[in-house]
């Protein structure tokens, strides 16, 4: 779950957001099979160009995008989730997806995207094997 609690639109084109996530991740793993996340985030949201290939592959009605979120500081609940270990709980975000953002009849704007996310300690400590997402389905509503 995301919230962006700040936004500047630096141009129609480029958009830097402030929020925070919280993440449940979950595993199959004898033990150490779940943990949470707590993150605050830096993004920045990139919009083509209209006539681009990116808006060449949408529909009309659909706004392509594509976002990097990095070295967002974390809470991670447990430092280890299966067989993955991180020196104690602080640990950063990152994640990089591309999307599309649809208006709807009353200009709610819905968000769909596909992305990546990673979570690690960035080697400031000994034991940093890092968790990755490697696909994940997002959906929001603008309001």
């Amino acid at each position: 779950m995301d919230y962006n609690f700040y936004r500047f639109e630096r141009s129609d084109r480029q958009h830097i957001l402030i929020g925070t996530s919280y993440t449940y991740l979950g595993t199959n793993a004898a033990s150490n099979d779940s943990m949470y996340a707590v993150s605050v985030y830096p993004q920045i949201s990139l919009y083509p160009v209209e006539g681009s290939w990116p808006y060449s592959i949408m529909p009309s009605w659909a706004e392509p995008y594509f976002y990097v979120r990095f070295l967002g500081p974390t809470y991670i609940s447990s430092n280890r989730l299966g067989d993955r270990l991180q020196d104690h709980n602080f640990s950063f975000q990152a994640q990089i997806g591309v999307g599309a953002v649809v208006k709807t009849r009353n200009d709610t704007e819905v968000i769909f995207a596909l992305s990546w996310k990673h979570f690690s300690n960035a080697n400031l400590y000994d034991d940093n094997d890092g968790i990755d997402l490697p696909v994940m389905l997002n959906f929001g509503v603008k309001f």
